[in-house]
């Protein structure tokens, strides 16, 4: 299974977990976390798991500097393989509809977005990240510069 895909399991999970322990998940904050590979022995061979760091609330965090709460998170991580992200947003048919918007950031420079009913029960729409949320554009391979 692929980066991406894997990364959708792991986002679903997330929001799931919330959602079995009473959590309301049109209340979640956007989070963030760091994606790590680990290496796994099946009956078919190696397998590449991939496993993160517990997500980060980025509820008190001004959007315009989400990208570089998600680029400082990769490089206090050595071994990062990318980031997730999700949040909540309106359909576009029906503002008061919540969907589960997702990213998945690769640090080969891939990445994905998508669009899911909160519950996941849907097959998830596909959709350019950047129209979502435009604040995290950037290369993430370059480092931060401070000034």
């Amino acid at each position: 299974m692929d980066f991406h895909s894997q990364a959708y399991l792991i986002i679903r999970n997330f929001v799931q977990h919330e959602a079995s322990n009473g959590c309301a998940v049109g209340q979640t904050p956007p989070q963030v976390c760091v994606v790590f590979e680990e290496k796994a022995h099946s009956l078919g061979g190696n397998v590449k798991l991939l496993h993160t760091t517990m997500p980060k609330s980025l509820q008190n965090i001004d959007m315009e500097f989400w990208g570089d709460v998600a680029q400082q998170a990769l490089e206090q991580e050595s071994q990062a393989l990318g980031f997730l992200f999700w949040c909540i947003i309106g359909a576009e048919h029906d503002p008061n509809i919540d969907l589960i918007f997702g990213a998945s950031f690769d640090k080969t420079g891939s990445v994905r977005g998508f669009t899911s009913d909160i519950e996941f029960t849907e097959t998830p729409k596909e959709i350019d990240p950047f129209e979502i949320v435009p604040q995290l554009d950037r290369d993430y391979n370059e480092p931060i510069v401070e000034h």
